[in-house]
């Protein structure tokens, strides 16, 4: 399938879903980021500026034109004949062949999607752990996820002007897998991880600080009730 049929084929999710409100200090740790960023009223920070993104996603509601996101990106790097059979599966890319997943993203945007999702959903300490992977070679691969996303956004952007084309304002969510993407045995899709909520609240809490504190646009929270509220 290739990257305009897998579009297509998830088309009905053409808003994504994700968290844009302005968080403080009053908000749980997790949903912080860019602490170098000056501190706000009160002695409050700013979380991840989703403010670009939230007007394009306001505009296009106005206008009753739905900004389309990627469609499957393990299907997009199946395609390209990736093998996903790890237990990692897409985020294995990210160490051993990050080219493969620019090389998604930029189908995807050549495609129409304006919203590129990071190859981060399968992506967790404990994940990279397993495959020897120390907690500071897991952030840096955190934010590579991002850093390969913008690649992609500004190769595309470049194509479009060197064919005459403005280009479109471009988006990278940075996306965030459910607890159940590190077991890797389908259970995100039942959820009963046997967990509480602060359990899965302290899984998820440092690799959301390193996403929000990188220069993506916005958090893709897949399959969450449970952070940020």
């Amino acid at each position: 399938m290739d990257a305009a049929c897998a579009l297509l084929a998830g088309a009905t999710t053409v808003l994504l879903i994700a968290r844009l409100r302005k968080l403080s200090s009053a908000w749980p740790a997790e949903c912080l980021g860019h602490s170098s960023r000056k501190p706000g009223a009160n002695g409050t920070i700013d979380a991840m500026d989703a403010t670009t993104f939230r007007r394009a996603l306001k505009a296009a509601v106005d206008a009753d034109a739905p900004i389309l996101i990627d469609g499957g990106l393990a299907t997009q790097l199946e395609a390209q004949g990736a093998d996903l059979s790890d237990r990692l599966w897409s985020a294995r890319l990210l160490a051993d062949d990050p080219a493969q997943i620019v090389a998604a993203h930029a189908a995807f945007f050549r495609a129409g999607a304006r919203v590129a999702t990071t190859a981060s959903y399968q992506a967790t300490f404990e994940g990279f752990a397993s495959r020897g992977i120390d907690r500071a070679g897991a952030e840096a691969l955190l934010r590579r996820s991002v850093e390969l996303a913008e690649r992609a956004r500004a190769q595309v952007a470049a194509e479009d002007r060197e064919g005459g084309r403005l280009p479109e304002r471009r988006f990278v969510a940075a996306s965030v897998g459910p607890y159940g993407a590190m077991l890797a045995d389908g259970s995100e899709y039942r959820g009963n991880y046997g967990r509480t909520v602060v359990q899965l609240r302290d899984f998820h809490r440092d690799r959301l600080r390193v996403l929000a504190a990188t220069a993506a646009d916005v958090l893709a929270d897949r399959k969450h009730s449970h952070l940020c509220v």
